[in-house]
């Protein structure tokens, strides 16, 4: 049905049940698929198989359907297939993909592939495309150096948390600063955001680095206590609770007072 069936939804659905049910020897069926179908929703289903049955398949077969394939949504769902599958061989593909497919929803999704390959010359080509026009471009290219380049990052999240005023760009940049060896400054100057996502982030690395010391208690006037007390009264209700919450297994008492919380004197 897959292959012979003329409507290309039972087709395309064929392929799906396939992956269903686990069927991880028909590579030939779904490359043959990828490569010769006319209908893109199939092209596009086959290569979503190949990436979550994590069939072996030659690298080559991906990355010809990455570079030349018409339909943008099967050119992602190929990006997406050799990351899933960790193909370093096709990186190269993944940077040429990254830089020049007119697309922004493959090259994000190339950008997320090649920072999964987690290769020096992949977090290179990342930094490299970091100008990309688009934003959800940028976000990927970020989030990927997040999670696996941090350190060698750090220049290009300073340079985006300086000149962007787009919040997720920001948060982006920021996660990235906190894990980029510097992280107990970059915790210090976000407390006082106007994001309360970076508060909360800054909150929880700052508390963190906090290390109570069971021989030597904090008391209520030690000039931390009192700098958490202050987040006890956020606009933010995580960071209400994440500050309660280090209070009280501290041993101190946090009553509730309307929205906010005060600490028992």
């Amino acid at each position: 049905m897959a292959v012979d069936d003329a409507h290309e939804r039972v087709r395309e659905r064929s392929l799906g049940a396939l992956v269903i049910l686990g069927d991880t020897g028909a590579s030939s069926l779904f490359l043959g698929r990828l490569s010769g179908d006319a209908s893109p929703a199939v092209r596009r289903a086959a290569a979503e198989g190949l990436g979550l049955l994590k069939i072996t398949v030659p690298p080559n077969r991906l990355t010809e359907a990455l570079l030349m394939d018409s339909n943008p949504l099967v050119r992602a769902e190929c990006a997406r297939a050799i990351g899933r599958a960790a193909h370093v061989q096709a990186g190269p593909a993944l940077m040429v993909a990254l830089i020049q497919d007119p697309s922004p929803e493959v090259r994000a999704l190339c950008a997320e592939a090649l920072a999964g390959l987690k290769t020096e010359w992949g977090t290179e080509a990342l930094k490299q495309a970091a100008q990309d026009e688009d934003p959800i471009v940028r976000l990927y290219i970020l989030r990927g150096l997040v999670e696996f380049s941090p350190s060698a990052a750090g220049p290009l999240f300073r340079e985006v948390w300086d000149t962007t005023s787009d919040p997720e760009l920001r948060i982006e940049a920021f996660r990235g600063l906190l894990r980029s060896g510097e992280g107990s400054k970059w915790s210090e100057s976000g407390l006082s955001d106007s994001d309360e996502r970076i508060r909360f982030l800054s909150l929880r690395e700052w508390l963190s680095r906090l290390k109570p010391d069971p021989r030597n208690p904090y008391t209520r006037d030690n000039g931390s206590i009192l700098r958490i007390e202050q987040f006890l009264a956020d606009p933010s209700r995580g960071i209400r609770e994440l500050a309660k919450g280090f209070l009280e297994n501290l041993g101190f008492t946090v009553r509730q007072s309307g929205f906010v919380y005060i600490l028992q004197k």
